[in-house]
C-alpha cells in the first residue's frame, strides 16, 4: 500500500488529467483488504456523543461502507437543534480524520405519519439539505412513511422483463433451466427485502406477476393454483 499513484481525469476528455501523485491517507478502492482497512479506519466514529439530554436518542448505524445516523426526539425545537449539533460533530470527525463528506451524497430523511411534517434543514459548512421524501438505502429504497411504494414501483419492471424472457425462451429450453433463470432473474430480486415491504398495500402487484412466472415455467392455465 505504499507509494500508491493516483491521478484524475474527466470522463470522455483525455486532455483534461491532472499529474500523477501520491496518496498519503485513505483506504484503496478495489483492494483486497480494503473493506477491513476502511472498518478500521471509521471504527472510532461510534464514540461520537450527538444526545444532548435524556429526552432524545441518537444512534449511529454502520453497515458496509453506509453510515448512517438515526435521531428521534419529541419535541420539535430539540429534533432540529439535536439533528444538526449531530452532523456538525460528524463533520467534526471527518475532517480530524483527513477525510471528507460528499454533501451530495448525503441524505435526510424524516420518517413520519401521513398527517404530520416539520420542515427541517440541516447546515453543513455553506451548504443547506432540505430532508427528503425518499432514499435508496443499500439496494432498497425507503420512503419517509415506509409504504414502500417507490421501491415496489422500481422492481416491477425488472420483474416484468423476467416474465416475458421465460415466455420467450420457454419453448427451446428444459423445465430445469427455466426453474433456474426463475431462481437467477425473478426470485432473487423479491426475496431482496422482502421482510421490509412484503406487508405493503402495495405488494400485490409484486406477488401477482410471481404466480403469473409460475404458470409461464408450469404451463398451466390462468385459472389454475400456483400452490
Amino acid at each position: 500500500m505504499k507509494d500508491r499513484p493516483q491521478k484524475v481525469k474527466q470522463v470522455n476528455d483525455y486532455k483534461s488529467c491532472s499529474s500523477w501523485g501520491i496518496v498519503k491517507h485513505g483506504v484503496p478502492q478495489g483492494s483486497i483488504f480494503g473493506s477491513l482497512l476502511f472498518l478500521l479506519c471509521i471504527n472510532d466514529i461510534m464514540k461520537i456523543t450527538v444526545t444532548k439530554d435524556n429526552n432524545n436518542k441518537s444512534t449511529l448505524a454502520l453497515y458496509v461502507d453506509y453510515t448512517s445516523l438515526i435521531i428521534t426526539s419529541p419535541n420539535p425545537t430539540n429534533f432540529i437543534k439535536d439533528t444538526n449539533g449531530a452532523l456538525t460533530n460528524i463533520n467534526n470527525w471527518i475532517k480530524a480524520n483527513l477525510l471528507s463528506l460528499n454533501f451530495e451524497k448525503t441524505s435526510l430523511i424524516q420518517f413520519l405519519t401521513k398527517n404530520s411534517h416539520i420542515p427541517i434543514s440541516v447546515v453543513c459548512g455553506n451548504k443547506i439539505k432540505s430532508n427528503i421524501t425518499n432514499t435508496k438505502f443499500s439496494g432498497i429504497i425507503t420512503d419517509s412513511t415506509l409504504t414502500w411504494k417507490r421501491h415496489i414501483e422500481m422492481i416491477i419492471p425488472k420483474l416484468s422483463v423476467a416474465c416475458f424472457a421465460v415466455r420467450a425462451i420457454k419453448s427451446f429450453v428444459m423445465l430445469d433451466t427455466l426453474k433456474m433463470v426463475y431462481h437467477s432473474y425473478f426470485l432473487s430480486v423479491i426475496n431482496y427485502g422482502v421482510f421490509f415491504w412484503g406487508n405493503s398495500s402495495c405488494s400485490n402487484s409484486i406477488f401477482k406477476l410471481h404466480n403469473r412466472i409460475i404458470r409461464i415455467v408450469m404451463g398451466v392455465g390462468i385459472r389454475d393454483s400456483c400452490r
